[in-house]
């Protein structure tokens, strides 16, 4: 018997976790699932259809959903603890958003003011989990996919919890355009993909005994994940669609577009009748409310959920999850600590890199540094998330201030103080004194 903690259970994604989960019971063998949400209400509707889902499937009957109230009695047993929250909501992300407009930034979930937003509302939730974690399921293998995953997963490493993997759909992007623009199958190759969270590229695509990553690249649409080709092909690699919030900044920022109108620029040319674009937080609230309503009748996933950015996120972690359980010593992508896979970092940190995994851990598969083009963004964001978890840990306003003069989209004292000021307002419901 394999027992998980579903922790947030009553995320729109459960569903899917819960089926690729029953697709590989024939070989895992019998589950056990606690669900636990601080949304009890939600978390009924998740486990009503969940339960549903499993009566049509052909191994639906090996897998058993408990429902839990707290989080101690989900950790019960837990071989593996899944983090699936988001502190505060939707409603909180809509906030997040809205400041980033407001002061001009770029932004999404885990970029910029959104980023620490989230992170810091988080942490200190994350606090109480991990030390839930230490008592009651001290050796459980913890698969985070909460954002900011790397920040986060690094986070309850320092908090002493060893057995941490963020996760993170992102790779799958870059996978598809491989074995699209290739015609090259899944598991023939190995691309070497690396950085932080987020903030990844791929330079190496090893299949054949060569690297095809030329190919790749002239084989790619004049336009991929925000950027030019040409400009792809200059650095040699693909960049993950995050990378525009950096080195496109100003279009990112231009594009997004401030929610005051009297921040933009004279040259954009808007006007008090012009009707701002919705922010994709607010689309993301339209669709959640209609998957839950959804949810509760239906006894098949329903497509709206193809709409949500993170569907896929369950197969990456389902296949983690196998290759523990059976020991397979087979390759993945995902967020670890760093030993000396990248040695522009430190050791301690965590970095998304290819992995190897089997029943004895999750071990990075040295590569090669991160190139000169990207390497210095990368310091620079893990030095802004180093410094901003020691600054939640200290409580300390200062040093969150000094994180956001780290960052390289925050880093201007005129922004920085209101904007942090404005950030810790927002979110005080969910700060300590």
């Amino acid at each position: 018997m394999i027992n998980f903690a579903v922790v947030g259970s009553g995320s729109v994604f459960t569903p899917e976790l819960v089926l690729k989960l029953a697709d590989n019971a024939e070989k895992m063998g019998e589950m056990t699932l606690r669900f636990m949400d601080i949304d009890l209400p939600r978390q009924h509707v998740l486990a009503g259809f969940c339960r549903r889902l499993l009566k049509s499937h052909s191994q639906g009957s090996k897998l058993t959903i408990v429902e839990c109230e707290n989080l101690e009695d989900s950790l019960t047993k837990a071989d593996f603890v899944l983090l699936q929250l988001r502190q505060g909501g939707i409603d909180a992300r809509i906030e997040d958003e809205k400041l980033g407009r407001k002061y001009n930034l770029p932004f999404t979930e885990t970029i910029s003011i959104c980023g620490f937003a989230t992170f810091l509302r988080t942490y200190y939730e994350f606090e109480k989990i991990g030390t839930a974690i230490l008592k009651h399921a001290p050796d459980a293998w913890i698969l985070n996919f909460t954002n900011p995953a790397g920040q986060l997963s690094e986070t309850l490493y320092g908090m002493g919890i060893k057995n941490v993997i963020g996760v993170c759909n992102g790779f799958m992007g870059a996978k598809w355009d491989i074995e699209h623009y290739l015609n090259i199958k899944e598991g023939s190759y190995l691309m070497n993909w690396r950085g932080l969270n987020h903030l990844t590229i791929v330079d190496g695509v090893y299949n054949s005994g060569r690297n095809r990553i030329g190919e790749l690249l002239d084989a790619l649409p004049e336009k991929h994940n925000h950027f030019d080709k040409s400009a792809l092909k200059s650095v040699g690699a693909i960049l993950n669609p995050y990378l525009a919030h950096y080195l496109n900044h100003g279009q990112r920022a231009k594009e997004q577009g401030p929610d005051d109108l009297s921040l933009r620029n004279a040259s954009d040319k808007v006007t008090d009748n012009v009707k701002r674009d919705k922010l994709r937080s607010e689309t993301v609230k339209e669709i959640d409310a209609v998957l839950l309503e959804e949810y509760k009748t239906a006894d098949a996933v329903p497509k709206t959920l193809s709409k949500r950015g993170g569907f896929g996120y369950s197969s990456a972690v389902v296949n983690i999850i196998k290759a523990i359980c059976l020991d397979e010593g087979s390759v993945h992508y995902a967020v670890v600590k760093n030993g000396s896979c990248l040695p522009s970092l430190p050791a301690d940190a965590f970095v998304e890199v290819p992995i190897l995994v089997n029943n004895s851990g999750a071990f990075p598969i040295v590569t090669e540094d991160l190139p000169a083009f990207i390497k210095s963004l990368a310091v620079s964001i893990k030095d802004y998330e180093r410094v901003l978890i020691k600054a939640a840990k200290e409580r300390d306003k200062n040093g969150m201030m000094i994180s956001m003069m780290t960052h390289p989209l925050m880093n201007s004292f005129k922004i920085a103080g209101p904007l942090l000021e404005e950030c810790l307002e927002i979110n005080r419901a969910y700060l300590p004194e």
